[in-house]
C-alpha cells in the first residue's frame, strides 16, 4: 500500500540525480558555490490555509539539521539561512 507524501522539499531529483523544481521553482548558486538562493513556488498553502513562506523553509531546514539523522549530514555545511524578511 502506498501512502500520500506528507512533506515536500525545495527540490527533488530525477533518476540521474539532477535537481528538479518542487517547492522551489528556480535557484541560483553563487560563483563561490557557498550561497544558494531559491525562488519559492507561489500559491502553496499549509493544511490550515496559511501561505508557505521562506521563513517556513528556513525553520524546516534548521529543525532537520538539528534533529533528523539524515538532516544532520545533508545540511551539515549550512552555516546560515536568510529569508527576505529576516535580518542577517
Amino acid at each position: 500500500m502506498f501512502s500520500a507524501r506528507v512533506t515536500e522539499g525545495l527540490l527533488e531529483f530525477d533518476f540521474d540525480m539532477n535537481p528538479q523544481p518542487l517547492l522551489a521553482t528556480s535557484w541560483e548558486v553563487a560563483p563561490d558555490g557557498l550561497t544558494y538562493t531559491f525562488k519559492l513556488r507561489e500559491g502553496v498553502k499549509w493544511h490550515d490555509g496559511e501561505d508557505f513562506t521562506s521563513e517556513d523553509a528556513a525553520f524546516s531546514i534548521s529543525v532537520l539539521k538539528k534533529l533528523h539523522p539524515r538532516g544532520r549530514t545533508t545540511f551539515a555545511q549550512v552555516k546560515a539561512i536568510e529569508t527576505p524578511t529576516s535580518t542577517p
